[in-house]
């Protein structure tokens, strides 16, 4: 069992925005077999489009905010498939991306592809931290990378309205 503390990010576009190229991404499609307020179980499928490897994962997260409790297993492709029409909401599928910023943190910059037709694409920008402390250092790095790729952005750590298992029930946030 370990804890997850993570900063997320609303990521605007500006004109002339710029989704910085890098090697280190990952297609995920993921669903939920049960959400609750301080709860949540969720299955995932990572595939690598460069090499085509593929890893399940169940997860269970409880808690609310900036920390979190989080316990990831592997699991196979015939649980995760089997397991798929016992889901609860909608599936959701992204890109992620990763960025190196220094050498204790990493941006996750998620493109989730619509939950409903009329929904545009969303991006959401995730820094897991070490430590709670280090939340106003990924304030800093989050503004540089915003602005050396011309995005603006809104901390959504504590809006439930952006949490993955939300958007599975309820679809993308009415900006």
């Amino acid at each position: 069992m370990a804890n997850e503390i993570e900063v997320k990010f609303l990521m605007l576009m500006k004109e002339n925005f710029v989704i910085p190229v890098t090697t280190d991404l990952v297609d995920i499609e993921q669903y939920y077999l049960s959400i609750s307020k301080e709860r949540e179980e969720r299955m995932r499928r990572v595939t690598n489009p460069l090499t085509g490897e593929t890893l399940f994962f169940k997860t269970v997260k409880e808690g609310q905010g900036l920390v979190r409790t989080e316990i990831e297993t592997p699991v196979g492709r015939q649980e995760y498939e089997l397991l798929r029409n016992m889901r609860v909401g909608n599936i959701l599928t992204k890109i992620r991306r990763k960025y190196p910023l220094d050498s204790m943190m990493t941006l996750e910059f998620d493109t989730y592809f619509p939950v409903a037709e009329d929904d545009p694409s969303l991006y959401i920008a995730e820094i897991e931290l070490r430590y709670e402390a280090h939340r106003q250092r990924a304030a800093e790095e989050i503004d540089k990378f915003c602005q050396e790729h011309r995005w603006d952005y809104v901390d959504v750590t504590e809006n439930a309205s952006y949490k993955a298992k939300n958007i599975a029930l309820k679809g993308f946030p009415k900006l």
